[in-house]
């Protein structure tokens, strides 16, 4: 198994009892692509690994479900908070557009529990992270297990829920071989573990290494459902001396982040303005990305020369999809809509971008256009991706190497979702 440098990589999302899917084993390519139609539980599956993520940053699980259920209280960009960390509410935040409703929503129907899991590939072992949580008031983890090549690092023991407490218990080395604590139920208890284990001896620092591994894997994963009819309307420029827009995960303000994009990253300007010649017929006027600015804010433009301007209020639901999916493939989380990790190396980090339907509105030579710019950057180990699709042609031509294309659909007898995987990619996947 090989690496990027030293980056945990996520390999495995185990959909043990969420939504529609009641034990499925999702193996991660660096481009995974679920195929299938609607209702199939694609979405679902997505939605999965962005409540793991918001999970992974300490967020409480009720506020997530509060946020997923209002994600119209945000605002079109998220001001910088002191320090140039975005958390609390702002993490909270970057992930609204990968949830749909509060945790009774999460929970396969006619139960009051899900239960979900991933595998983190490390250069320690494969890294296995599992949690159950209980959707029925209160809101809370009722067992959670970490696991490092068959030696488990932490696992959780009786629960308090009139206290909002869980006992978890942690290998400690020395004389004590391990060390229980009441930790808060309402959290993930591997999220709290690096401000708990004090690190003396080697065993403790076996914990700590799992658990921040564990969290940099899940923390930087964006999930993006562009909305055209939100992206159509000009974008106020944010206030003098306020943080620059980062992009949201539903696209609205998509043509701020242009703004910004053409102004600072000239390269990757130029790369976003390549990508729409894939959309564009032979016998089409040529296009050229721009961006119109006045008293109303920014709005995106393309510019057909002699056949004249093209504003985002005009311009089809796919090309505004477009826009927005190459924005993120091309930019990278410094300039998306979710929490910094910049006390992460670049060494260590990954991004995962989460896409849903990223074929809708485009034909499957420009969807496969599309996925060969996450290519380029999955190949080079800085972004892995997990998208829904509705045509699997799209992947026709793209290496099958990086790429890891899954059915999906409902079985008829149970109503649960069932995952159909390659059987090259059911054995090993490359990292």
């Amino acid at each position: 198994m090989t690496t990027h440098g030293d980056r945990p990589v996520l390999r495995e999302l185990r959909l043990t009892e969420f939504k529609t899917f009641r034990g499925g084993v999702l193996p991660l390519a660096p481009v995974t692509l679920l195929a299938g139609g609607c209702g199939a539980g694609r979405s679902n599956a997505l939605e999965a690994l962005a409540l793991l993520s918001a999970l992974a940053e300490g967020e409480d699980i009720e506020e997530i479900g509060e946020a997923a259920a209002a994600p119209d209280r945000w605002p079109p960009f998220l001001p910088q908070q002191q320090g140039g960390e975005g958390r609390g509410a702002g993490a909270v935040a970057a992930r609204r557009s990968g949830l749909r409703g509060g945790p009774a929503a999460w929970a396969p129907h006619g139960t009051s529990r899900l239960a979900l899991g991933c595998t983190v590939a490390t250069a320690a072992g494969r890294l296995l992270l599992d949690v159950e949580i209980a959707v029925d008031p209160p809101v809370r983890v009722v067992r959670e297990r970490l696991v490092l090549g068959g030696e488990v690092l932490m696992e959780t023991a009786e629960e308090a829920p009139e206290h909002h407490r869980i006992n978890a218990r942690w290998a400690g080395g020395g004389r004590q071989r391990s060390i229980r604590a009441p930790l808060s139920s309402a959290r993930l208890v591997t999220a709290q573990l690096p401000l708990r284990v004090a690190g003396a001896t080697e065993a403790e620092h076996r914990v700590l290494s799992g658990a921040e591994q564990m969290l940099t894997a899940l923390r930087e994963v964006f999930p993006i459902d562009p909305v055209p009819e939100l992206m159509r309307r000009p974008v106020p420029l944010p206030p003098q001396g306020s943080a620059d827009a980062r992009l949201r995960g539903d696209g609205r303000n998509l043509s701020l982040v242009l703004h910004r994009m053409r102004r600072e990253c000239p390269h990757r300007w130029a790369r976003l303005t390549r990508s729409l010649a894939a959309l564009t017929p032979a016998s089409a006027p040529t296009l050229v990305l721009d961006v119109d600015t006045d008293e109303h804010g920014a709005r995106a433009v393309l510019d057909e020369g002699r056949y004249g301007r093209i504003g985002a209020d005009r311009m089809s639901g796919g090309m505004l999809r477009h826009l927005a999916l190459a924005a993120v493939l091309l930019t990278g989380p410094d300039v998306l809509d979710m929490p910094s990790t910049r006390e992460v190396p670049w060494a260590h980090r990954s991004l995962v971008v989460l896409a849903d339907d990223v074929d809708a509105g485009l034909g499957p030579e420009q969807a496969g256009a599309l996925l060969g710019l996450a290519l380029d950057h999955a190949d080079k180990g800085h972004l892995r991706m997990l998208a829904a699709v509705q045509d699997p042609r799209c992947a026709a031509g793209l290496d099958p190497r990086l790429v890891s294309v899954v059915a999906c659909r409902r079985d008829l007898d149970s109503g649960a979702s069932v995952l159909t995987v390659p059987e090259e990619d059911a054995v090993d996947l490359p990292v």
